[in-house]
């Protein structure tokens, strides 16, 4: 039943356009039909092209319309040259304390120099600087270079 009525509205819906399609409606004209446009190139041939009968072309085809105007220069103006100095930094020990190692042959320092780990016991020089005491509750205490005593706290 339903596809008999869905067969029955597809047929009417097809009459209604076949039915408008065959038949404009009155009073409204169909738009202009459109003409192409002219051609823009231009006939091929030595008289076409304008060539003298010599056959040498009367421009320059290198040539491209006028000449380049002359480039515009701007007036620049001399800088005052400005002197960088680097904000102060703040030193950072050369020395510090990683931490302390217990060994068989008592208690050694851990100590960070450049970058590298070095341990060192009691009495012991380590890059210039020598080991005064080890002590595991009041840190390290070192002479330095210059003969500055440097405490380093765990």
């Amino acid at each position: 039943m339903r596809l008999r009525v869905l067969q029955g509205i597809l047929a009417v819906l097809f009459l209604v356009f076949l039915y408008s399609s065959t038949h404009p409606p009155t009073g409204v004209e169909p738009p202009p039909r459109r003409q192409r446009p002219k051609s823009r190139v231009a006939p091929m041939g030595p008289a076409a092209a304008g060539e003298s009968s010599s056959g040498a072309p009367k421009r320059n085809l290198f040539e491209y319309g006028q000449a380049a105007a002359p480039p515009v220069m701007a007036v620049v103006e001399p800088m005052e040259t400005a002197v960088w100095t680097p904000a102060a930094t703040a030193t950072r020990a050369p020395i510090k304390l990683v931490g302390l190692v217990h060994q068989a042959g008592g208690l050694r320092a851990a100590l960070a120099m450049d970058g590298e780990v070095v341990l060192g016991e009691k009495g012991e020089t380590v890059s210039g600087y020598t080991i005064v005491s080890i002590d595991q509750d009041s840190g390290v205490v070192l002479n330095g270079p210059d003969g500055k005593t440097l405490e380093l706290r765990p």
